[in-house]
């Protein structure tokens, strides 16, 4: 029977799921930005005036950034070269991107708000970041190492290489503290905290919005009194002006 080690198998998937992601961003940019915006600067044919310029569509180069990322926080356990290899599809991407941003692409007509850009790229990058995360987790602590390459060959799972090599390293007290934190009790303080902290951010956030509206009545107040002022200075100024010509 012939033995696999997964490990390595796993890490050349997200290596493949990496590098296409970026050849594709490349072939993009080639075979199709390029010529695209090349035929409509030289031609004049209809349909290459319907087609048009390329749109800059900025969720869509945001999710791009956020599958690259989750990529990375996937294989970085199997794969502990991918974060460099991203970092130079990174530096690659942005020249690229700048370039087509100021020579290919159109103007978009739709506008995106900060804010909404804000939520939308944290959401979607927690929500990339728990995808990878919870799975990661199962095989730290549940899954079986392969018994034929890697690091945690003598062990039934990785978590307890880092319990053995943290017991042998810690003193007795940092030792009972980690014990401490990895309890229940320790889950329950921690859950708690964040729940404070939660609560205090999004009470924080409430504030903040209901001093903006007070903020924004108090300017709108002074701008309806100044109009009120200017509305007077102006009658009292035709007043005088039909008292002096009798």
């Amino acid at each position: 029977m012939q033995f696999q080690c997964w490990e390595t198998s796993v890490g050349q998937e997200f290596y493949k799921l990496s590098m296409f992601h970026f050849l594709e961003l490349l072939a993009e940019f080639l075979f199709l930005k390029l010529p695209r915006s090349f035929l409509f600067s030289r031609y004049q044919c209809r349909l290459i005036r319907w087609l048009g310029k390329e749109k800059f569509v900025l969720s869509q180069n945001v999710l791009d950034m956020v599958y690259g990322q989750t990529l990375v926080w996937g294989g970085m356990f199997y794969t502990p070269l991918l974060p460099l290899l991203n970092l130079i599809f990174i530096f690659i991407t942005f020249y690229i991107k700048k370039f087509s941003v100021f020579h290919l692409y159109d103007v978009s007509q739709r506008l995106f708000q900060e804010s909404t850009l804000r939520i939308m790229f944290h959401f979607v990058l927690f929500l990339g970041l728990m995808t990878v995360f919870l799975p990661l987790t199962y095989l730290l602590t549940s899954a079986r190492p392969s018994r034929s390459c890697g690091l945690f060959t003598d062990y039934n799972t990785p978590w307890e290489a880092v319990k053995n090599r943290t017991h042998s390293a810690l003193p007795p007290t940092a030792l009972t503290v980690l014990t401490y934190l990895t309890s229940d009790i320790g889950a329950y303080s921690l859950l708690l905290i964040l729940i404070l902290v939660l609560t205090c951010y999004v009470s924080r956030v409430r504030q903040n919005e209901l001093d903006v509206e007070l903020l924004k009545e108090h300017l709108s107040n002074q701008i309806e009194d100044k109009e009120f002022l200017v509305r007077r200075l102006r009658k009292e100024e035709d007043i005088q002006s039909h008292t002096v010509d009798p």
